[in-house]
């Protein structure tokens, strides 16, 4: 009896230990997802906030144009 108990404890162990992998695997894709949209929110940020710059540098050349003449 105290063979087969044993030979649980084994199995139970490295059980756990194949399976690590793929936790750490699947724990780091997700890290992975939430970075990468986190990225895609500030890229889309960026990108609104070169749009506005954009746009104020335009009326910004439009007034002093408007004051040069």
């Amino acid at each position: 009896m105290h063979d087969n108990n044993s030979n649980h404890d084994i199995n139970s162990y490295q059980q756990s230990f194949m399976n690590k992998p793929y936790e750490q695997e699947r724990e780091l894709r997700e890290h992975l997802e939430m970075i990468t949209s986190k990225l895609e929110n500030m890229s889309d940020r960026i990108s609104t906030i070169n749009k506005s710059i954009l746009f104020v540098t335009k009326r910004l050349d439009d007034l002093e144009s408007k004051i040069g003449q």
